[in-house]
């Protein structure tokens, strides 16, 4: 704005001070007046930028600077979506024992009478390999989960994937399933085999659509970003 300020007072003077030849026209466009004012992007201090920004309010210089096409709610969107679903995978390293009781068939109860060599119902405990695959199985899942969150954040705070509205959008509603299954996982105490459906739908597909981002901008050099 203060480019723009500098510059039209001095092609208001030039304007009312010289004829309009065919070569003064051919340098400033059409003359200048409050009723037919020059379009911006015929102003010569503006032929350096690639495309002329849309700067007729405040507005539209806002979503300019923060991506424009909505990117501006978008991006602060994706970025807590994002951290909160990985808030919540984190969570259950210190509650899988009750999914993992769950899936067995026990109650953390009997678990624990089980442990001090006074089980009550007079049943077989589960052995204990069992809980052993079960526990193995959710660490794996949770590898795969934070494997994924790399790629997503690596997308996201490297700005390569950032300024793309759909992936923004695709992003932000699959975190957001996410994370509310994984709340759900974690405060009713589903059966571990569950975590491995909500990492597939909401963790691996997010990072296929980034390592796809990545390729397509880095291997083929079809995508500009």
């Amino acid at each position: 704005f203060e480019l723009l300020k500098k510059q039209l007072p001095k092609l208001r003077n030039y304007q009312a001070t010289t004829p309009h030849s065919n070569e003064n026209l051919h340098q400033f466009g059409p003359p200048f007046n409050h009723r037919s004012a020059l379009p911006l992007q015929q102003l010569p201090f503006l032929s350096k930028f690639k495309t002329a920004l849309p700067l007729t309010s405040p507005q539209n210089l806002h979503s300019s600077i923060m991506g424009g096409n909505g990117n501006g709610l978008l991006i602060p969107a994706r970025f807590l979506v994002t951290i909160g679903h990985l808030v919540a995978i984190i969570m259950i390293q210190s509650t899988m024992k009750s999914n993992v009781y769950a899936s067995l068939g026990i109650v953390e109860t009997d678990a624990y009478l089980a442990q001090h060599g006074n089980f009550p119902h007079g049943a077989a405990f589960p052995l204990d390999s069992s809980e052993r695959e079960a526990i193995d199985s959710i660490n794996n899942a949770l590898i795969v989960s934070y494997t994924c969150f790399a790629f997503d954040l690596l997308g996201m705070i490297g700005g390569f994937t950032l300024f793309f509205t759909q992936v923004n959008l695709l992003q932000i509603v699959v975190h957001f399933i996410g994370g509310v299954y994984t709340s759900w996982f974690i405060a009713y105490g589903w059966k571990w085999q569950s975590l491995w459906y909500i990492v597939g739908f909401t963790n691996i597909t997010t990072a296929l659509v980034e390592i796809m981002m990545l390729l397509a901008i880095f291997a083929f050099k079809i995508v500009i970003y």
